[in-house]
């Protein structure tokens, strides 16, 4: 079913670089599925626009399409074997003493909203 579903379908995805692109296409080479980038932007709702429009498929992260004005207009698809786990880290230059409570902040809002 996921070949079948999935073979020629084009893809409207972030430039090379991207984790959840590379993580698409080995998921779609593993089903011996070639990946068809029709269209390449950084930017999320320019993506589920043309995804509206039906010019193909995008990976797009659920907080990003539960704020889209696009939203009602699309379906989305969960395709089995194809998670993205999300690590996120907090880099920073010690010594940062004069940042360590904006710091601590910042991690609480992030674990709470990812």
């Amino acid at each position: 079913m996921f070949r079948f579903a999935l073979a020629g379908v084009q893809w409207i995805l972030n430039p090379e670089g991207c984790a959840a692109r590379a993580a698409l296409r080995r998921r779609l080479q593993q089903a011996d599925i070639d990946q068809v980038v029709a269209v390449e932007a950084y930017n999320y709702e320019l993506q589920l626009a043309l995804v509206a429009e039906g010019r193909g498929l995008s990976l797009v992260p659920e907080r990003i399409l539960l704020r889209s004005r696009f939203r009602s207009r699309l379906r989305t698809l969960r395709v089995a074997g194809l998670t993205f786990p999300l690590t996120v880290w907090t880099v920073f230059r010690e010594p940062f003493a004069a940042f360590e409570s904006v710091i601590a902040e910042l991690c609480h809002v992030l674990a709470e909203e990812l």
